[in-house]
């Protein structure tokens, strides 16, 4: 019970801290303390400290002579991550598409109709959550575990950046036009157009994520 109790901690420490991370509470270099974690969210040190150890396994944070700080934005990372997730998008969609029927292709319509509505009143928090549960549909379909817990975690390092695209005026619009050819070529029946427009629709994305960092004049 009381490493069940441990566990559950370390996971609202770890969704703590990495929602901070993503959505730039936290910024890049800026020290991690555990006791003033652990005091914010009310819990003890252990779980933070446990958390802290995951996050730093996934490349949101990272060890220096003060302890944690969040990792830096950079352009080399950036474009390592999108060429990652760009191929694993692709191989998950590839070997998604066979065995997603009728009633999956009207789910990921009814979610891109969503998506199309959230992008259009510029809620970005509202088209995170909706994009999500698009690729979800296509996730669950696919039958290689391995490659989705690649997809998990690799994702948690994507989002950082995808954040900066959203201030690329029409990228939401753009996004949904890219999500809707990937569900043209899933209703096809055609696996490997389906991951080809699941890779495109990536690297479009870090295209965006590379102008925005541009302009914040986080690279030059």
């Amino acid at each position: 019970m009381a490493e069940t109790k441990k566990r559950n901690l370390t996971d609202v420490a770890e969704a703590a801290l990495q929602e901070d991370i993503i959505t730039g509470r936290l910024r890049p270099l800026e020290r991690i303390t555990e006791a003033e974690i652990a005091h914010r969210l009310g819990i003890s040190r252990a779980p933070v400290r446990e958390a802290l150890r995951l996050l730093d396994r996934d490349g949101l944070i990272e060890r220096s002579s003060q302890g944690f700080i969040v990792s830096e934005i950079t352009l080399e990372e950036a474009e390592d991550i999108f060429a990652t997730i760009a191929f694993i998008e692709e191989l998950y969609t590839r070997r998604a598409t066979p065995r997603l029927m009728q009633d999956d292709v009207i789910r990921l319509r009814k979610v891109l109709a969503d998506m199309k509505t959230i992008a259009d009143s510029g809620n970005v928090a509202g088209y995170s959550a909706v994009n999500k549960a698009f690729h979800q549909i296509i996730k669950d379909a696919c039958p290689n575990k391995s490659l989705l817990e690649l997809v998990d975690t690799v994702g948690k390092r994507t989002s950082r950046y995808r954040r900066f695209a959203v201030g690329i005026p029409g990228h939401l619009q753009r996004s949904v036009i890219d999500h809707s050819r990937i569900v043209d070529e899933i209703e096809k029946g055609d696996a490997a157009a389906a991951g080809r427009a699941a890779r495109k629709t990536a690297l479009e994305t870090f295209k965006r994520v590379r102008k925005a960092l541009h302009y914040t004049g986080r690279i030059t």
